[in-house]
């Protein structure tokens, strides 16, 4: 299961979005852009060429992710548990990794910029 989530602390800059892989913790997809459906997938469908379709995709109830609902379900099919929503702080993995990124990451970028 892949867990997706969008991470809006670069707000005028972009926003970043990212992938984790729920077992290994591996960042399977990131990137800064607009938050857009399209952006979205184009995401999800980069990091499954790479890594190979996941058989789930966890993510919040956003509307940029009506895309990525959509690509899962037409690449893995109805009716096979390729899909779950819920809220933001339930997605543990992702949220977890927005902590170590704004830690690491993005705090001192901000400091840096502002």
């Amino acid at each position: 299961m892949w867990h997706m989530d969008g991470f809006h602390k670069f707000d005028g800059w972009g926003f970043v979005h990212g992938i984790v892989d729920g077992h290994s913790k591996a960042i399977v997809g990131m990137q800064v852009s607009d938050n857009t459906r399209l952006t979205v997938v184009k995401l999800l469908h980069s990091s499954c060429i790479i890594w190979g379709t996941t058989a789930c995709l966890r993510t919040d109830r956003g509307g940029e992710n009506v895309l990525a609902t959509d690509y899962m379900l037409n690449v893995r099919g109805v009716n096979r548990f390729s899909f779950f929503a819920g809220s933001s702080m339930r997605n543990q993995r992702i949220e977890r990794q927005w902590r170590d990124t704004n830690q690491r990451g993005v705090r001192p970028l901000l400091n840096t910029f502002n």
